[in-house]
């Protein structure tokens, strides 16, 4: 989460995120501000535990029966999302890293944001079980 929420005025609980009237706070331990950058989403989606030293230290904890669902909406330029800066390159390269892995059967990315529709278009090898798709086409 990058605050967007739980810091804005309008809400009635500042800092504090719930589903419903009488849920939990689901903001509480997870990453939050200084915690949202590439070196963490990377972390979280290969199980990096080590790398993380801050946060919830929550990560993707998959195996080979298990399929990955990832859904990330930002604003965008061409093969870039812009908080944190992501480039489809090093998002295509974590992937790999992934596959390599041997820690899902399949893996679901919907990716929305600007100008970001063909990203994947050229560079993610087929063979990775891979269902990737963006928002908008590459035009």
């Amino acid at each position: 989460m990058n605050d967007d929420v739980a810091s804005n005025e309008e809400n009635p609980r500042p800092i504090i995120v719930i589903k419903s009237l009488d849920g939990d706070d689901v903001y509480e331990g997870d990453y939050t501000r200084e915690d949202v950058n590439i070196y963490t989403f990377f972390s979280v989606i290969l199980g990096n535990k080590i790398a993380l030293t801050r946060g919830s230290g929550k990560v993707v904890d998959s195996g080979l029966d298990d399929t990955i669902f990832i859904y990330y909406t930002d604003h965008g330029g061409p093969g870039m999302l812009t908080s944190p800066f992501l480039y489809a390159d090093e998002l295509t390269d974590v992937f790999k890293k992934k596959h390599v892995s041997w820690t899902y059967k399949s893996l679901v990315c919907y990716l929305e944001g600007c100008e970001w529709g063909g990203i994947f278009e050229g560079l993610l090898p087929e063979g990775l079980n891979i269902y990737a798709t963006t928002a908008a086409n590459a035009e």
